[in-house]
C-alpha cells in the first residue's frame, strides 16, 4: 500500500477559505505526512510609471513576499496544526507550474493539492488554465479540490479505462486503483470503481445504418463489464462496487460520483503538449469543467 509522506499545498489568495490547506491538514493528521505550502507571486510592477531602479524593484518585491508570509501566518492561526510539520516557499515566477514541478522533484512530493480555479471553456481554449498545467507538468499526483466541505460517510470513486489493452493503460489503471485504495484507507471510505463507455455516435441518416443502438449499448456494456472485472480482480473492491456508465467520461463519471455521494474521483492523466494538447486536453482536464467533487489525477508511474 502506498503512503503519503510529503504533501504540497498551493496557496491561493483568491479563495478566502483555503480549502486546499484544510484538505492537506486533514490528510496529514490522518497519515502523518509533512506539509509544504507554496505561494506564487509575480508582478511586473507596472503600476509604477516610468523607470525604477533595480534596487527599488527588489525592495518592493521583498515587501510583497513579506506581506504574503503574514497572510499565510494569519490563516494558520485559525486552524489546528498541532503535531503537523509545515514548511513553505514563496515563489516569484511567471511560470508557476514549472517551478512547482521542480519543487515536487526536489522535495520528493507525493501529492499536490490545489483549490479549483473556475473558468469557461472559451477561456480554456484561449489560454491553458493553471490547473491543467499542474496536471500536465507535476511528476506526482495532483488533487484539485472544490470549496465544499468533505461529506461524512462518502466514497472514493476510481475511474478506469477498459477500452484499451495496451501496456501504458494497464499500468495507469493499476496506479489509479492503488491511489484510490490509499485514499480509501486514509479517509476510511469504501472504494468504488467505474468505467465510462461512449454511446453510439449520432448518424446523419439512420436509414443508412443497420446498427441497433440498444444492441450496441448492451454489447459495449457487456464488454466493459468483462474487462473491468479483470482490472479490479486483484483489488479489494467488491463486485457490487463496480459500475459501467454510458456516456462521455467527463459527464458520466461526474454524474455517477454525485449519485454515489463521492468525495473524490481518482483518475489517470497523461502529459500532453503541443497543438494536440492545446486543442484537445484529456479526460482529467475536461472533467474540471463539471466537477461535483474533488478530482485526484494520477500519473502512470510514481514520481519517486
Amino acid at each position: 500500500m502506498e503512503q503519503l509522506k510529503h504533501i504540497m499545498i498551493i496557496f491561493d489568495e483568491a479563495h478566502e477559505q483555503q480549502t486546499a490547506l484544510l484538505r492537506g491538514i486533514e490528510l496529514s493528521r490522518r497519515c502523518g505526512a509533512n506539509l509544504h505550502i507554496v505561494s506564487v507571486l509575480y508582478s511586473t510592477l507596472n503600476f509604477i510609471h516610468g523607470d525604477i531602479l533595480v534596487e527599488t524593484e527588489e525592495v518592493l518585491r521583498q515587501r510583497l513576499i513579506e506581506r504574503r508570509n503574514v497572510e499565510i501566518d494569519t490563516i494558520l492561526t485559525t486552524v489546528n496544526t498541532d503535531d503537523i510539520n509545515i514548511t513553505r516557499d514563496i515563489l516569484w515566477t511567471p511560470v508557476a507550474h514549472e517551478e512547482v514541478a521542480q519543487l515536487c522533484r526536489e522535495y520528493k512530493v507525493d501529492l499536490v493539492i490545489k483549490t479549483a480555479s473556475k473558468h469557461s471553456r472559451l477561456e480554456g481554449f484561449i489560454h491553458t488554465p493553471q490547473d491543467w498545467l499542474l496536471l500536465r507538468e507535476c511528476p506526482c499526483s495532483v488533487l484539485i479540490v472544490t470549496t465544499e466541505t468533505w461529506p461524512q460517510g462518502s466514497k472514493v470513486l476510481a475511474a478506469v479505462d477498459t477500452t484499451s489493452a495496451d501496456a501504458e493503460h494497464r499500468v495507469l489503471n493499476k496506479r489509479i486503483l492503488e491511489q484510490a485504495a490509499m485514499m480509501g484507507e486514509i479517509l476510511q471510505d469504501p472504494v468504488h470503481v467505474a468505467t465510462a463507455c461512449a454511446p453510439l455516435p449520432v448518424l446523419i441518416d439512420m436509414d443508412y445504418t443497420v446498427i441497433d443502438p440498444n444492441v450496441y449499448v448492451d454489447n459495449v456494456r457487456a464488454n466493459a463489464e468483462k474487462h473491468g472485472q479483470a482490472i479490479v480482480a486483484d483489488s479489494a473492491v467488491a463486485n457490487d462496487n463496480f459500475h459501467v456508465v454510458i456516456g462521455q467520461p467527463e459527464f458520466a463519471i461526474n454524474e455517477l460520483a454525485e449519485k454515489l455521494d463521492s468525495r473524490m474521483i481518482v483518475l489517470g492523466t497523461v502529459s500532453r503538449s503541443g497543438l494536440n494538447g492545446y486543442l484537445i486536453g484529456n479526460t482529467a482536464e475536461q472533467m474540471l469543467y463539471n466537477m461535483t467533487c474533488d478530482i485526484l489525477a494520477v500519473k502512470p508511474q510514481p514520481s519517486n
